[in-house]
């Protein structure tokens, strides 16, 4: 299906029936013609929410994602390390 401008689609599809999606941007996949392929998901009302170690953390729907963010920075800065 690479190449044949079905992308788009396929994401719509697979996200129209959920309340909430979690992918990882795979950042080891080649893209073709320059494809950014975390600027493609953000064009489907995803955002990146922290790194994986195989590419971006991406939640749909944004707002959802922002909220994620915000609570995962309260736990950070309230996390207490003891040596």
């Amino acid at each position: 299906m690479r190449g044949k401008g079905l992308g788009r689609d396929l994401v719509e599809a697979a996200i129209s029936e959920s309340e909430i999606s979690i992918l990882i941007s795979d950042k080891y996949e080649n893209q073709m013609n320059g494809l950014v392929l975390d600027n493609f998901y953000e064009g489907s009302d995803f955002e990146k929410v922290a790194d994986a170690s195989g590419g971006s953390l991406m939640i749909f729907p944004s707002e959802t994602a922002i909220e994620i963010k915000k609570s995962l920075n309260n736990i950070k800065r309230k996390k207490t390390y003891k040596p």
